[in-house]
């Protein structure tokens, strides 16, 4: 989430004035808005136009740069009073017509769907409810202070480093499940579980996993992926990479499922796959740790 706020230098004016000081105290965004940069060149068209020909003095960007910017810290922080108080510095007739009117120009623009689903949720949050928007419209929860562990702590294990983001940014969320085992039992446990932007992983689509032995030690263990059936994923090693394993993804989010292959029971990593919602084709992409462990 840390690098979305280079939405704001990219924009071409001080953001640091004292209006965006004071309400931005939020965490940044990923640096996927930093596409939104090539907002303040577009030409305004169909009812967007009008809404947004006469920018309020009090803001000193784009008014579609600022109406993005929102939406992206209303899907960081879930607080659309925040988003409508914000809004209102624009002096816009209906907000939450001119945020819908904006997803759907970009959608049949093409700009991207991230951009999409953030405009088309803080609509709908809004009041303004289209149905050709609501495929795009994700379930916003406003981050916790401290996120919630992934999955049961079992006994005396430590608890999963699980990135926050797969629960609350992507739409669906993906999900730990747990292997079922009884205390003593020998299994495969998920102890890592990390999420990459198109610029945190330069692009590239893959699932990457690696399983260690119960000393933290790398080993050549194969991988389960399921999408409709299973493909065995094996591990070796690879020059220009931390993990031996890496499996390319052409499936939208909730395609995939992963696990650790061999005779005793593994946790299983569900809802993978491309884009920041479903139906997305975004370049992102996975990093898994399995580990080796006896349940306590």
């Amino acid at each position: 989430m840390f690098e979305r706020f280079r939405l704001m230098s990219g924009i071409g004016v001080v953001i640091g004035i004292v209006f965006v000081v004071l309400s931005l105290f939020v965490i940044p965004r990923q640096a996927y808005l930093a596409s939104s940069l090539e907002l303040a060149v577009l030409p305004a068209v169909d009812n967007t136009e009008s809404a947004l020909a006469e920018p309020a003095a009090q803001v000193p960007v784009a008014p579609e740069d600022y109406i993005v910017l929102v939406s992206g810290l209303y899907a960081v922080d879930g607080d659309v009073e925040r988003a409508r108080a914000r809004l209102g510095l624009l002096g816009l007739e209906d907000p939450a017509v001119t945020a819908a009117d904006l997803a759907e120009r970009f959608l049949q623009e093409g700009r991207g769907d991230l951009l999409v689903v953030d405009l088309a949720t803080l609509a709908r949050a809004l009041g303004a409810e289209r149905a050709e928007l609501l495929p795009y419209v994700a379930t916003v929860t406003p981050v916790p202070p401290e996120p919630a562990p992934a999955g049961p702590v079992r006994g005396a294990l430590p608890t999963v480093d699980w990135d926050p983001r797969l629960s609350f940014r992507l739409e669906p969320p993906v999900k730990l499940i747990p292997a079922e085992v009884e205390s003593g039992q020998t299994y495969w446990r998920l102890i890592r579980a990390y999420w990459q932007t198109p610029e945190e992983g330069h692009d590239k689509f893959h699932i990457f996993a690696n399983v260690l032995n119960k000393d933290g030690v790398p080993i050549p263990q194969p991988i389960i992926i399921e999408n409709g059936g299973k493909t065995t994923v094996p591990a070796e090693p690879k020059p220009d990479s931390e993990y031996l394993i890496n499996y390319p993804m052409n499936g939208t989010l909730g395609s995939y499922t992963c696990s650790v292959a061999g005779d005793i029971p593994s946790d299983r990593v569900a809802g993978l796959g491309l884009g920041f919602a479903k139906g997305g084709k975004d370049h992102t992409s996975f990093l898994l740790t399995f580990q080796e462990t006896v349940a306590p």
